[in-house]
């Protein structure tokens, strides 16, 4: 399968302006909405900086029928009709610059909405009820969150203070508390596996190699260096520059039920400055990973980079996982760039454990922001005039839940089925579905809702039998719609 269209942002560093693309079949950068129309050209939307190496990378993302892209002080969405990029929302408690961070796909109050983040602690929310964005900001200071990933986990965001900072923090804003936790960032990476949130992180200054956490529900708690057990002959996975962040990026994810890190390491045990990357794996035994026991070092797979010199300065990793395609067959992919000052990213596609990741190709542009997915569902993903399906609600009923959704894109007679996944990774079971369905004409038919109407207005509904999904009262489950 190939890659689907992903997409990307251009922010030039030249003076140029910011442009948005589909990247096709992992390689090519096709303009939206058309050929040299780029974004915020009347507002003055140039001379982006570097920032764009860091993470999170997330400045375009679909809602719905909508596409929006974050750019300095403007939300732009996708005007298809006049081809053009139209001011959606302005912030209006700061310029950040490039400074900033999302957008994300999150529910606020039983709201399917997007939250973003800018400055030291303002927060951008968008309503996908009211269509309308909102901004605020967090009780606290918590740095910027522009050069750290951003997770969202149960509602809840998760998040790091890095350029300096000391905190990792994280916020629930449909209850409005925050959390905080003194552990000297640098560079983080958050993924779930087997329903429990963990996060790989590159401290400021020392110790030099990364650690594992674990979240708690109300803090994190350590478990251990990561390579030190699968390698015992020597330290091969650290970082040198306490700097520069950007250099010292790890990638965090599930990938077919267990997790791997990705951390750039060294060939030998002294130089040879991020030649390669080393590739763990983790898989729970027990409640959650016991890293002495649970931990083995990749040795089939080991990095696109194998270099014996210094030369890859600042290393950039980035991943992407296509359900979209085929939600029973996922594929990951991996955007790397060996150094900052390179023209191009490279597309890499995971092959499994035992065998080398494959270049896809070479993405030929620099100043490229990528998308990154780890849980599914499209968000990143768009092809003008293609329909696509959003869930808008999820309610209790008498034998289960009731499910409601919307689909866009102005096609007739399509076929809705919905994927869950019990331990809260990206949604690969075929969801059951009871009861009948209601909105328009459609008709419930086993697993799937038949004669959906694209129209963007008409709200569908059907149950969900959770119990014969493994499910229980109380546990949490990621789900994900798909409509063919």
């Amino acid at each position: 399968m190939a890659l689907p269209p992903v997409l990307f942002t251009r922010l030039e560093n030249g003076g140029g302006e910011a442009t948005g693309y589909r990247l096709l079949a992992g390689t090519a950068l096709s303009e939206i909405p058309d050929d040299n129309v780029d974004i915020g050209s009347a507002q003055g939307e140039s001379g982006l900086n570097y920032q764009y190496q860091r993470k999170p990378l997330n400045h375009m993302v679909r809602f719905g029928n909508k596409v929006f892209v974050w750019v300095k002080n403007h939300i732009y969405e996708i005007n298809t009709s006049t081809d053009s990029w139209d001011i959606a929302h302005t912030t209006t408690t700061g310029t950040p610059n490039s400074d900033h961070s999302g957008l994300y796909h999150i529910e606020i109050n039983g709201v399917p909405s997007l939250i973003g983040f800018y400055g030291a602690n303002v927060v951008l929310m968008y309503n996908g009820n009211t269509d309308s964005w909102s901004e605020t900001t967090l009780p606290l200071s918590v740095v910027s969150p522009s050069q750290s990933e951003v997770f969202i986990y149960r509602n809840i965001v998760f998040c790091a203070g890095v350029s300096g900072g000391s905190r990792v923090w994280w916020w629930d804003p449909s209850g409005s508390s925050l959390g905080t936790q003194t552990m000297s960032p640098a560079g983080v990476s958050f993924a779930v596996h087997k329903g429990v949130l963990y996060l790989i992180l590159y401290f400021w200054a020392s110790p030099t190699q990364p650690y594992m956490y674990r979240f708690t529900g109300a803090s994190w708690s350590g478990l251990d260096y990561v390579g030190v057990n699968s390698n015992p002959g020597g330290v091969r996975v650290e970082h040198v520059y306490a700097n520069a962040p950007e250099e010292k990026m790890p990638e965090l994810v599930d990938i077919d039920g267990k997790l791997y890190a990705f951390v750039w390491g060294r060939l030998t045990g002294s130089g040879d400055l991020y030649s390669h990357l080393e590739i763990y794996e983790y898989d729970a035994t027990g409640d959650y990973i016991d890293m002495s026991t649970d931990e083995v070092r990749i040795t089939t797979s080991v990095s696109p980079f194998q270099s014996s010199s210094s030369s890859l300065h600042h290393p950039s990793i980035h991943v992407f996982q296509d359900f979209d395609t085929d939600p029973t067959n996922p594929e990951t992919y991996f955007f790397i760039i060996g150094r900052r000052d390179q023209d191009s990213w490279v597309t890499y596609k995971w092959n499994g454990p035992s065998s080398l990741m494959t270049s896809v190709g070479i993405i030929g542009a620099w100043g490229l922001a990528p998308s990154q997915s780890k849980d599914g569902g499209g968000q990143r993903v768009w092809t003008e005039g293609v329909p696509n399906v959003q869930i808008t609600g999820i309610t209790k009923s008498s034998d289960g839940m009731t499910i409601s959704f919307k689909a866009y894109g102005g096609d007739t007679g399509k076929i809705v089925k919905i994927y869950v996944n019990g331990q809260e990774g990206p949604p690969t079971a075929l969801a059951t579905l009871t009861g009948t369905a209601t909105g328009g004409s459609a008709t419930r038919n086993g697993n799937q809702v038949e004669n959906v109407s694209a129209d963007g207005s008409t709200t569908y509904t059907v149950g969900w039998d959770f119990f014969s999904d493994g499910l229980s009262i109380g546990q949490y489950a990621n789900l994900a719609p798909r409509i063919e």
